[in-house]
């Protein structure tokens, strides 16, 4: 048996029927060899944040169990979005989907591909507030002490 890594994705759409986009997302998601769904948040509407002249959106936490890399896991995230029918538009811009992986573990990485942990994800409310429905309390913790280093090494 291979180690696994507990991982955390936001899923979100605000484009079309959102909430079978993100459900479609999840069947697939929990179908896919080498991840298990441990938990699953509520899914709420948000409005926009970066590109405020957009549809609100459907959003959603899953919490996994993986034995995949963290690039095998965005390729895999990747495909179950073009499966589902994301179609690239400008960056921040309406997706029918997005799957973003939050944090793996605690390893930390940035590329042109993938920054670990997730770059914005202290600045996304609904993520605390979906973190505290399913008592992740200490990833909170950790999402915080993410946020304080960054904000303490992004000084001029």
């Amino acid at each position: 048996m291979k180690p696994t890594t507990i991982c955390f994705l936001a899923l979100g759409s605000n484009l079309g029927k959102r909430d079978e986009y993100i459900r479609s997302a999840i069947r697939s998601i929990n179908e896919t060899e080498g991840i298990q769904i441990l938990k699953e948040s509520e899914i709420i509407e948000t409005k926009p944040l970066e590109v405020e002249t957009q549809p609100y959106f459907l959003n959603c936490l899953l919490k996994i169990s993986t034995d995949l890399s963290p690039i095998e896991l965005l390729d895999s995230m990747q495909e179950i979005e073009a499966r589902v029918g994301r179609k690239k538009t400008f960056s921040k811009g309406p997706r029918e989907i997005d799957i973003d992986i939050l944090i793996y573990g605690i390893q930390k990485m940035k590329s042109e591909r993938l920054e670990l942990p997730h770059h914005s994800l202290h600045s996304r409310d609904y993520i605390r507030l979906l973190l505290v429905s399913l008592n992740e309390f200490d990833v909170i913790r950790y999402f915080s002490e993410v946020a304080r280093v960054n904000d303490y090494t992004n000084l001029s």
